[in-house]
């Protein structure tokens, strides 16, 4: 017998019948505090009802009037974006710009040769119930391409030399260039293979049949696009119908989702946070693919030095930069790749301002002040200048030369500013008229940087190993392995540090205070968790 227990037993029998009493009226007192909460939670939702508020089972978004909703051959961001809905590729983009697949089930790469072969998924058919097959796959290669450059995925087809039937019934797909043959470049959307080449391209009018999650049920070219549920998807099926209704101006959308005609929206420019202010709406940001970054002038002595390069890194404070001259409306990146790309998480910390150490490399370089009157000296140069080259249209890289300028000056170099107008800043970077180059660029989803590395770039930059590194996002690798050829990528670019990124600026999807979006959008899939969207609107 365990004396112990029993003694612990007793004790705890004594003091319920001591208790007891109290004991029981606490616990009607939390079953009453209890039963209250809940009737409090029921009378704040009839009192939305009562306030006329109706929570929506269908999502409407705006668009402009579409030029064609065939995505193929329009060249329109409202069909590029609304396509995501109607249509699948072969494989997708992941939130972090690796690419997943989508429509292929299993396959294997030929990387020297740039050959591909695949299954397909089970159960993918197309709208009209029609199975997916080889011709349907083939037919959409075949109809970019005959369309032309004019469509927005030319590039990624146009790199594809023949589809055929490959080993054991698969699927094989043979790229012209095997240097040139990402699996980016199959994430164009499949359409059913119904008509003729010329057919389908001449039809401006009909919604092609896709298998995507939404289907169209109607469409009128003046009025709306109606999207209901696939009931039949292969993967995740939506819940919910989205109605894309058009109008004639954009500018007008936060007035529409004002007065409920529209679930939400999205935009891009600091215009959207007045928009959000004066209306009371909420806003869920992610980043756009526009970049904005300094480029260190190679070709310059001072800045052929790596040490030195590192050195002014580590002066300016770009969480600062990003604070005061964006109003902290972007993202910080390691590098001018997307944030976190690949996965490959960024640390925000590589060259996180640090004057001693920025001294230190500096030194290295035989650049001191050695007299200590605050001048930093080199050789017989006894005043270091640096010239900032800016363009004077763009307030945020003027706003945030003005920081470097003072980052750099406390170093003790002498900076002076070139806010130039377009026309002469274009000029100034093709005649090199500048040691630090203030820019940004929009980057397309495929993210091949090779013109970054191989001296095509405005500013005429050409390094032959990140070149390489470079390279190995172009070729056809399996999803998995792309991470770790851009870490090899990531981690020669800080080394080297031709480039040093700002930020990358925010986009945004706005409603108002009943909106919830619940889920992730990238700048290439806004819509992507539209089925998650949540609102209620005042029903009068």
């Amino acid at each position: 017998m365990n004396f112990e227990s029993e003694g612990k037993k007793q004790v705890i029998k004594d003091f319920i019948q001591k208790y007891w009493i109290p004991i029981v009226g606490l616990i009607v007192a939390i079953a009453v505090v209890v039963s209250l909460i809940g009737i409090f939670r029921d009378k704040e939702e009839n009192e939305i009802v009562d306030d006329g508020y109706k929570k929506q089972s269908e999502i409407y978004i705006g668009a402009n009037k579409l030029d064609t909703p065939n995505p193929i051959i329009s060249a329109s961001e409202d069909t590029y974006y609304i396509s995501k809905l109607i249509y699948d590729g072969l494989f997708e983009f992941s939130d972090d710009f690796n690419v997943v697949p989508k429509l292929v089930d299993s396959y294997t790469v030929d990387t020297e040769k740039g050959v591909i072969e695949f299954n397909i998924k089970p159960g993918v058919s197309f709208h009209d119930g029609k199975a997916l097959d080889i011709e349907d796959i083939k037919f959409t290669v075949n109809v970019i391409k005959s369309y032309g450059e004019e469509g927005l995925f030319y590039s990624k087809a146009s790199k594809i030399r023949t589809v055929t039937t490959g080993d054991n019934g698969k699927i094989k797909i043979i790229f012209s260039n095997s240097e040139d043959a990402a699996l980016d470049n199959l994430t164009f959307p499949i359409v059913s293979k119904n008509k003729s080449i010329s057919a389908f391209i001449n039809d401006k009018e009909s919604v092609p049949l896709g298998t995507g999650k939404y289907k169209c049920e109607s469409y009128d070219s003046i009025k709306e696009l109606k999207l209901v549920v696939n009931e039949d998807y292969f993967d995740t099926k939506a819940t919910k119908n989205v109605i894309v209704q058009f109008i004639p101006d954009k500018s007008t959308m936060a007035n529409l989702v004002k007065v409920g005609n529209f679930t939400g929206y999205y935009q891009k420019g600091t215009q959207r946070k007045t928009d959000v202010a004066n209306n009371n709406f909420k806003m869920y940001d992610f980043s756009s693919n526009e970049v904005d970054f300094i480029y260190f002038n190679v070709e310059k002595e001072l800045l052929a030095e790596k040490n030195v390069r590192k050195a002014l890194a580590y002066a300016i404070d770009i969480e600062e930069i990003l604070k005061n001259s964006y109003l902290n409306d972007g993202v910080i990146s390691d590098t001018v790749y997307y944030p976190n790309f690949m996965g490959i998480k960024d640390e925000d910390s590589e060259y996180k301002v640090n004057k001693d150490k920025a001294k230190s490399l500096l030194k290295k370089s035989e650049i001191v002040d050695e007299d200590s009157n605050g001048k930093l000296e080199y050789g017989d140069e006894k005043e270091l200048t640096l010239n900032i080259l800016v363009n004077s249209d763009n307030s945020n890289r003027v706003a945030a030369s003005k920081e470097i300028q003072k980052s750099l000056t406390g170093l003790g170099f002498s900076v002076v500013v070139n806010s130039l107008p377009w026309e002469e800043y274009v000029t100034a970077i093709s005649e090199k008229e500048y040691d630090i180059l203030i820019t940004g660029f929009a980057i397309e989803e495929g993210y091949d940087l090779r013109s970054f590395f191989d001296g095509s770039n405005s500013w005429g930059y050409e390094n032959e190993e990140l070149l390489n590194k470079a390279k190995e996002l172009e070729k056809l690798h399996m999803s998995q392995d792309y991470p770790k050829y851009y870490e090899e990528l990531k981690k020669a670019l800080l080394e080297e540090l031709p480039y040093y990124s700002i930020c990358y600026k925010n986009m945004s999807i706005i409603g108002t205070q009943t909106f919830e979006m619940n889920g992730d959008a990238t700048f290439n899939n806004i819509y992507k968790s539209i089925d998650s969207w949540e609102w209620s609107k005042l029903e009068k």
